[in-house]
């Protein structure tokens, strides 16, 4: 066996920023588009936000006896990706900050949950999904995004 220093370096710990793409409708003083920066989550924290939002609850029968298969209760499990997934979204986008006082105020939100909404299109809202989901490395960019990735981590 060998020494595993190797895998023990600070920077593994590291949540790194990278950015990606922004859209048209968001740009700086010189009218060019800002670039978005997203924290990278590690996978136990997004596991986490995930787990946040399913819930398991023992199945009933219509006789409200609890349903029983080889010999263990049977439950129900509820999963809401949409919540989770705007969750991950507030939690890995760095500019612009969704948790922003100043930018909840500007948008009249009080929860931060409904924030995705209120900033971005409906159409945004999913492509930033799934720009996101390339940059956090739950999805592998689909044909000409890769570039657009790349670039901006650079």
């Amino acid at each position: 066996m060998g020494n595993l220093s190797a895998f023990m370096k600070n920077e593994f710990k590291k949540e790194g920023i990278v950015e990606i793409p922004g859209f048209d409708r968001f740009t700086d003083d010189n009218g060019k588009p800002v670039k978005f920066h997203v924290r990278v989550l590690p996978f136990d924290k997004i596991e986490a936000i995930r787990g946040f939002y399913r819930h398991e609850r023992i199945a009933y029968d219509r006789k409200k006896n609890p349903i029983i298969a080889n010999g263990q209760i049977v439950k129900e499990v509820s999963y809401d990706n949409t919540a989770a997934a705007k969750n991950i979204m507030i939690e890995a986008l760095v500019y612009p900050n969704l948790k922003d006082k100043d930018l909840m105020k500007f948008y009249d939100c009080e929860d931060v949950m409904d924030m995705p909404y209120k900033v971005f299109t409906q159409e945004e809202y999913a492509e930033l999904q799934n720009r996101l989901a390339v940059a956090l490395h739950l999805a592998t960019p689909e044909d000409g995004d890769e570039d657009d990735v790349e670039a901006a981590k650079n």
